[in-house]
């Protein structure tokens, strides 16, 4: 698979970082709370009494969410018309989705995009490895960031991965770039590294615009919806 053309200085990634509607900020800190929750579960080593004790609180406050959740999903909760890139519900994005790392994407309008995220307990496969299901899922939302950065996006079509070595628990860093674009299709590559830098997947993308969106991503998207 060719080598990656992302050589850009950090400054002008640093000015590419998408914009989109988030969600409020008191929502934010309750998937940030509830994430760090989820990892110091796992690793917490507690008796019996402290174990009851907590799941019968976070039982209540179960109960308490409950009462106001509305039919739809996050993601359906907003719209900026066109088409939209889910910031709300997720699964690799999602400011309100605690199962998200969340990764922070950085993308520019050639069709390119970046992101580096730490990757702990809860995305783990094989002891102190990151699971193979999870990498890909990051990489399908970058390469497909890629191809939207560029004006080009579309629906996953297929994603092939090919895995290098395996991908330990912390830090990893994702690039990916639009290869070549026909019509609805682009076709995107792209890998993941190691906090060492050592690539340690290697992936390639087909997406394609329904027929229905076409027309509906002008310039004044590119890099800001995918």
């Amino acid at each position: 698979m060719a080598e990656s053309p992302l050589h850009t200085a950090e400054s002008s990634w640093s000015e590419s970082i998408v914009q989109t509607v988030d969600a409020p900020a008191h929502l934010r800190r309750l998937a940030d709370a509830t994430r760090a929750f989820m990892e110091a579960q796992m690793r917490a080593d507690v008796d019996v009494a402290i174990a009851d004790d907590v799941a019968s609180r976070l039982e209540h406050l179960t109960r308490r969410l409950r009462s106001s959740v509305p039919d739809r999903t996050p993601g359906d909760l907003f719209d900026i018309g066109g088409p939209l890139r889910n910031d709300f519900g997720n699964a690799v994005v999602g400011r309100r989705n605690p199962v998200a790392p969340p990764m922070t994407v950085h993308r520019l309008p050639d069709g390119r995009a970046r992101a580096e995220l730490d990757l702990g307990c809860l995305y783990e496969g094989a002891p102190g490895q990151v699971h193979g299901g999870v990498c890909a899922m990051l990489l399908d939302q970058l390469l497909g960031e890629a191809a939207g950065a560029g004006g080009n996006a579309g629906m996953t079509v297929y994603l092939t991965t090919t895995f290098k070595r395996i991908t330990k628990l912390g830090h990893v860093r994702l690039e990916a770039w639009t290869a070549s674009v026909d019509g609805r299709k682009a076709i995107v590559r792209g890998h993941l590294a190691d906090g060492s830098g050592a690539t340690c997947i290697e992936a390639e993308a087909l997406f394609i615009m329904p027929r229905s969106h076409v027309g509906t991503v002008n310039e004044s998207s590119r890099g800001e919806i995918s």
